[in-house]
């Protein structure tokens, strides 16, 4: 509640259009989101929308909105013009899942390879791996030996709950249930614990 208050109160100085606005919309409607309160979700991406239209992370809101409805097609749709207009990590990985889990699975590989290069080119340009880079490895099963020794690297240089989180699910996919719950059991009292936090966890 305290969140939704500051955001209010940094729409009031955020202009009246453009990306900046329609940013914090966005973060309003992820606040939202994680508070279960999809039709405001859904009302404050849309007006992100219509402030910024050609800004791709409004219209990933109301995509996650869609996948929370089990519209996984809409979805899709959005999240490909979304993909086209800001090719994240985050939404490849997004849309290669929407893919397999509506049957198109050779889209999927497709995705996932090309997110597959792009962190193999990160790495070779010795960006630093994160989190979104450790679950991308456990859930595909890539690099195994690898993305664990970065895994552990990250913990024991950032040692937050999400980090613990992604460790957890890596060593668990791995084989190692053990340990992998001694992480989870951390990840799931942190502050930034969500519903993959606790889903890894079970």
């Amino acid at each position: 509640r305290r969140a939704v208050k500051a955001m209010k109160q940094a729409l009031e100085s955020a202009g009246p259009m453009g990306e900046r606005p329609a940013w914090i919309r966005h973060q309003l409607g992820d606040i939202y989101f994680g508070m279960g309160r999809l039709n405001q979700t859904a009302r404050q991406n849309s007006i992100g929308t219509r402030l910024a239209p050609n800004y791709a992370p409004p219209r990933v809101g109301l995509a996650e909105v869609a996948i929370a409805r089990g519209r996984l097609t809409k979805a899709m749709n959005i999240i490909e013009g979304a993909a086209r207009r800001l090719p994240s990590l985050e939404y490849l990985i997004k849309l290669g899942d929407l893919y397999r889990a509506t049957g198109r699975n050779t889209e999927a590989e497709e995705q996932y390879r090309e997110v597959a290069n792009r962190l193999a080119l990160y790495r070779s340009s010795g960006v630093m791996p994160d989190v979104d880079f450790i679950l991308f490895y456990a859930d595909h099963s890539l690099r195994p030996r690898k993305s664990l020794e970065e895994a552990r690297y990250l913990y024991r240089n950032r040692p937050t709950g999400g980090v613990g989180d992604a460790l957890a699910w890596l060593l668990y996919r791995q084989g190692r249930p053990h340990r992998a719950w001694r992480h989870a059991k951390k990840a799931v009292h942190s502050r930034v614990a969500d519903g993959s936090t606790y889903l890894h966890a079970a």
